[in-house]
């Protein structure tokens, strides 16, 4: 354990090429890591390396550090990101939508469309189509690896983020007779 051999500066600079997500991840690891991780030296020099402020003094640099990436990604999104871009000057509206660092994923009607993110407009990079022509996305949720999309059918899609296939690797329904309790 690399965190246990080497000083804790180096610990730092290690997990400081970490996205959010990773270090929530990594944080729950062991609780060596999650005490590196939490501590509030990581998150000042962190803060101090992604947004390079140095006149703040906040009482929890962590807490400081999610108020200004929120606060970055309203920046990113204000006049960036309308409803009428959003929805690709269609009359179809995005029913739901999930954003981070690197990219945006939407639905819409019965399609999930991925897009680069920050970026001025929406240009499509990978399109994936339910496998029920007459359902409608109603929710989704991503990481790293996989994508989960719930339906109005009630299905639950789950879809592979690495590659390039759009078919999904499983479908989890309920009967057509029974009521879902999916909502």
């Amino acid at each position: 354990d690399f965190v246990v051999l080497f000083p804790l500066e180096i610990s730092f600079e290690v997990f400081k090429f970490l996205t959010i997500r990773e270090l929530v991840v990594a944080e729950s690891t062991c609780v060596t890591w999650r005490e590196v991780i939490s501590s509030d030296l990581f998150w000042r020099g962190l803060y101090k390396k992604r947004y390079k402020i140095r006149n703040s003094h906040p009482k929890s640099w962590r807490n400081e550090y999610k108020h200004q990436f929120l606060r970055t990604l309203q920046n990113r999104l204000k006049g960036h990101y309308t409803t009428k871009q959003l929805s690709l000057n269609s009359p179809k509206p995005i029913i739901t939508f999930q954003i981070d660092e690197n990219k945006i994923i939407y639905g819409q009607d019965n399609h999930l469309f991925e897009s680069p993110f920050p970026t001025n407009k929406l240009n499509v990079s990978k399109t994936w189509t339910l496998p029920r022509s007459n359902d409608h996305v109603t929710c989704l949720q991503y990481d790293d690896k996989i994508l989960v999309s719930g339906t109005q059918l009630g299905d639950v899609v789950i879809w592979s983020l690495d590659g390039y296939s759009t078919s999904p690797v499983a479908v989890l329904s309920t009967p057509n007779d029974q009521e879902s309790n999916i909502q």
